[in-house]
């Protein structure tokens, strides 16, 4: 689960997206 939410942490600094970051906490 860590490595899944790390994956889509780094899709979402990528990609710069609001919406995934606003899905997963830092």
């Amino acid at each position: 689960m860590y490595q899944i939410k790390q994956a889509i942490l780094s899709l979402a600094r990528l990609h710069d997206d609001p919406f995934l970051k606003s899905l997963i906490p830092s």
